[in-house]
């Protein structure tokens, strides 16, 4: 069983690196996106722990992990539904501003009532304008949405 799990982190790790010298654009798939996407629907819950993993190592480019966490949040899969709100929530947490921006995007894709409470916990830790405004915006949707 855990040298599944390796294998999934080894996995991701590499299509990680490939993507450092992608360029993202907002509502375009990319290969890492496409790929990303694959791997989570074909293994569930265990890809999104894997993810974790991954995305908890310093080598990791950051523009590439704010992409995963985009694409995590709006995947159409009930069951990693729980296990990636969960990984979207704890990135708002990151010290990375650019990661907890993308995590709040991510959870607006989602847009579960049940991330209320972190999204207002996530405003009230916020340095940045700019990024408190967007969670601002994401919690009344979420708000709305009940």
């Amino acid at each position: 069983m855990q040298d599944a799990k390796d294998m999934l982190v080894y996995e991701l790790h590499e299509i990680f690196n490939t993507a450092r010298d992608e360029i993202f654009e907002d509502g375009m798939d990319s290969a890492f996106s496409v790929k990303l996407n694959r791997i989570i629907c074909t293994h569930g819950v265990p890809a999104i722990e894997a993810l974790e993993r991954i995305m908890c190592m310093d080598s990791i480019n950051a523009a590439v992990t704010e992409e995963a966490l985009r694409q995590v949040g709006n995947l159409d899969d009930e069951g990693t539904h729980n296990r990636r709100l969960s990984l979207l929530v704890h990135a708002l947490e990151s010290r990375d501003p650019g990661i907890r921006d993308a995590a709040s995007i991510g959870i607006e894709f989602m847009n579960d009532p049940t991330a209320i409470k972190s999204i207002q916990k996530a405003i009230d830790g916020e340095k940045y304008e700019h990024i408190q405004q967007n969670f601002k915006d994401v919690l009344v949707q979420l708000q709305e949405s009940r």
